[in-house]
């Protein structure tokens, strides 16, 4: 995909709008005549609703109906999509070893059908999830695999996206130089094509690796780098990770105007990570439901999970939310989200496959391709 089009993922133009209503009928309407292969493609479209509405088990429920009548009819190439679909719903349900499941048995159906960019997206993927189940030389082989593909196939955004994955996992491997090497690379491409929002992340990450190896000036002038080009793309994400610099809460402004501010510190990715919500079941209802309405006043695609790995830092969010909007005390993040930050993206239906990445040092990213 490209430049434009993947700014537009990051940045939210593509919101989701569907309900699953005209997929119902369709369905109906496909069963009473007996055409399997519209019903497979309707109970998809009708999981992929229920996938970006974040209600996972309903989105497994009807890719689970569809993958088999996919197969039953010979229509692997879809059976592939579904299956990645299921895949993803796994890896957001923090089930990551039935994700791997899935996205195996999805990978050979790609090489068979010649499907070679999804075959490309499905190796990201299984790399993203071995390097969370903390297999990175797993990961490594994955990756590898992928971008060798990804140049085959001449898709610079794609090519720079895996790049930057193997990065990450060379950073957590200690292979340092040659993390360097990837996140440069990255970052050359992203420049060649104008992808101004990727060239801020990649300028982010070369600060993020020289601030983790102590040196500090050099990190700063990525981050000088960085910085405006975030801010000229409209990109939060990567406005947030610049200003990530001391930790605390403190009362700004005079009695009669008083400002609340929240300020963290993140010196590398995995400070980010934290366990996911302990809570029984009642409370985390309850914690999903608060977690759900500050993605929606920000802007935030419903199918990104914010109860997972980074529960701790949208656990922020919620709470700036409250403070600005519900109790009305102003109060904000040095990181610039109060009021702002968002990050969505959408598909359509089941020609779409979804790009795992994984955490570009301090914010875990999603990228979701139409094809």
């Amino acid at each position: 995909m490209g430049a434009d089009k993947h700014r537009q993922c990051r940045q939210g133009a593509w919101r989701y709008s569907g309900s699953t209503e005209y997929y119902e009928g369709a369905l109906s309407i496909f069963r009473q005549i007996g055409a399997l292969g519209g019903e497979a493609g309707a109970l998809n479209n009708i999981g992929g609703v229920y996938r970006q509405l974040a209600e996972y088990q309903k989105a497994l429920e009807h890719y689970d109906q569809a993958w088999p009548i996919q197969n039953q009819v010979g229509d692997r190439a879809s059976e592939a999509k579904t299956l990645s679909n299921v895949g993803l719903v796994y890896y957001f349900l923090g089930e990551k070893s039935k994700a791997l499941d899935y996205y195996k048995k999805s990978l050979p159906i790609r090489g068979e059908v010649g499907d070679r960019g999804g075959e490309a997206f499905t190796l990201n993927n299984i790399g993203v999830v071995y390097w969370a189940l903390g297999e990175n030389q797993m990961a490594l082989q994955f990756l590898n695999r992928a971008l060798d593909i990804r140049r085959d196939l001449g898709d610079p955004s794609d090519q720079a996206a895996t790049l930057t994955n193997i990065g990450n996992v060379d950073y957590a491997l200690g292979l340092k130089l040659e993390a360097i090497k990837d996140y440069e690379n990255a970052l050359s491409i992203q420049h060649a094509i104008g992808e101004r929002d990727g060239e801020a992340g990649a300028l982010n990450n070369l600060g993020d690796f020289y601030e983790s190896v102590g040196e500090k000036q050099e990190a700063l002038n990525y981050f000088k780098q960085a910085l405006p080009l975030a801010v000229a793309v409209k990109d939060p994400i990567e406005e947030a990770r610049i200003f990530c610099n001391l930790d605390g809460i403190a009362e700004s402004g005079s009695p009669s105007c008083t400002e609340w501010l929240i300020v963290e510190a993140k010196a590398n990715h995995p400070e980010f990570s934290s366990p996911p919500s302990g809570a029984g079941v009642k409370s985390r209802e309850l914690i999903r439901k608060s977690l759900r309405l500050t993605q929606s006043y920000l802007g935030v695609h419903p199918a990104f999970c914010w109860h997972g790995t980074y529960y701790q830092y949208a656990n922020r969010l919620a709470f700036l939310y409250f403070l600005n909007v519900v109790a009305n005390i102003p109060a904000r993040h040095p990181l610039r989200v109060a009021a702002r930050w968002s990050r969505t993206s959408g598909t359509s239906g089941d020609e779409a496959d979804d790009t795992l990445c994984t955490p570009s040092k301090g914010q875990i990213a999603l990228e979701k391709r139409a094809k």
